[in-house]
């Protein structure tokens, strides 16, 4: 299904600052204090939410081009745009308060709500 892609794909985007090898898969990789932190730390720093679209662009264009194809579609931007624009919204979210600590446990549960929907698409 498509939401549970999706979903997956919000936990490289979320996990910027924390060990990828350290968790397990279907856990929340950040606890609620270093979710906290992440999101001020990206408020307060341009460079720093930069530099995580871009290693999480990176990281989405690895993937299947049909995978990238899907959420192009439901976030209504190009093949092209859809990695920098995807990272750049959900990352803006996190900073910005629009995404709470309870989103991105949803998230990473595959537990795609309605709020991060919205989110991803820009609205």
């Amino acid at each position: 299904m498509i939401i549970s892609r999706i979903a997956a794909l919000l936990l490289p985007v979320l996990i910027l600052l924390v060990p990828l090898h350290a968790l397990g898969a279907s856990a929340p990789r950040l606890s609620r204090d270093k979710f906290s932190v992440a999101a001020d730390a990206m408020k307060g720093s341009a460079a720093l939410r930069r530099l995580g679209v871009e290693r999480c662009a990176a990281r989405m264009n690895a993937m299947p081009k049909s995978q990238r194809a899907n959420i192009a579609a439901l976030i209504d931007v190009s093949l092209e745009h859809m990695p920098a624009t995807f990272c750049e919204r959900v990352l803006s979210a996190m900073a910005s308060g629009q995404m709470s600590y309870d989103d991105y446990v949803d998230a990473i549960r595959r537990h795609l709500t309605v709020k991060v929907v919205h989110i991803i698409q820009g609205r």
